[in-house]
């Protein structure tokens, strides 16, 4: 916990994402206090909260999250 592994491995999907040439990147991740941590991280990289996307649907447990990439990580 708290080495850095986790905003590691996102940066590297992240910027695989940029080399796919992909518009936006989406997440879906839960809810409560446990899942602060990881809400944190994910807006730190520039993910903002989002609407339900593909199958999901809108539910008490979930956080759906995005981030429009640019080219480069923000």
């Amino acid at each position: 916990l708290r080495k850095g592994v986790a905003r590691a491995i996102l940066e590297v999907m992240l910027m695989e994402s940029v080399k796919r040439a992909y518009r936006s990147v989406s997440l879906e991740t839960g809810r409560g206090a446990a899942f602060a941590p990881a809400h944190t991280l994910y807006e730190s990289l520039g993910f903002t909260r989002c609407g339900p996307f593909g199958a999901y649907l809108e539910d008490d447990f979930s956080v759906f999250m995005t981030k429009r990439l640019h080219g480069a990580i923000e």
